[in-house]
């Protein structure tokens, strides 16, 4: 009989057998289905986890120095072991560092907590994506949804310094910036990310396109200019 470990790589005990049977039935789900049920989102969880890291090694390989995760939500971060472990396992191993873990955060407390976890489990960096033009972030006014407000993205970088020591570094991705008449601005991404500066960045990462919108936000080349 199987029971699982703790989230720390210690045997937790079966401790008290629950009746599955009476609440799967009260779910109206049967017992079998749900088991199987469970053993797929685990199965999805380590595929996903693995692909992100055999990714950041194929990138290490061609000579990257610095890997990003995929975006993660600080809200669920900040207070879920589980989410915690289905995106960094038991931990940052020796071989996947320097990693930086990118959040979507809207609150400064809470973007501060996930930075705290990040650093608990191994990481050396965490990202603030003010740039993600998708149709979720601007449902949930994260990512570039929430550029415009330039007083709400420098409270969150300043929070989260403020949480973590200085050798953990707190970055910030970014778009180009729109000006008058919706038209691209140089100045206005550069006093952005001036201002993402004073606040505690210690890098900024630009994505040089314009939001535009959740379909066409990789239309056009990249302004290096």
């Amino acid at each position: 009989e199987r029971h699982a470990p703790d989230r720390g790589g210690h045997d937790a005990g079966p401790g008290p057998a629950p009746d599955l049977r009476r609440l799967w039935s009260d779910a109206g789900v049967e017992p079998v289905e749900r088991v199987r049920r469970l053993e797929l989102e685990d199965e999805h969880a380590d595929q996903r986890r693995r692909r992100g890291r055999d990714v950041g090694l194929l990138c290490r390989r061609h000579g990257a120095t610095l890997i990003y995760t995929e975006m993660l939500m600080a809200e669920q971060f900040a207070v879920d072991a589980d989410y915690r472990f289905e995106a960094l396992g038991a931990g940052v191993r020796p071989e996947d560092k320097p990693l930086f873990v990118q959040f979507a955060a809207t609150d400064p407390d809470v973007f501060a907590s996930a930075c705290a976890e990040a650093r608990a489990m191994g990481a050396d960096g965490a990202d603030l994506n003010i740039g993600c033009p998708q149709r979720r972030a601007r449902e949930g006014v994260y990512g570039s949804w929430m550029q415009e407000d330039w007083n709400l993205c420098a409270a969150l970088i300043a929070a989260a310094r403020a949480r973590c020591p200085d050798e953990f570094a707190i970055t910030a991705k970014i778009r180009v910036q729109y000006g008058a008449c919706d038209q691209p601005s140089t100045e206005n991404t550069v006093a952005f990310a001036k201002r993402l500066e004073a606040a505690g960045a210690s890098l900024i990462a630009l994505h040089a396109r314009v939001r535009g919108s959740p379909e066409r936000r990789r239309d056009g080349a990249a302004d290096l200019t």
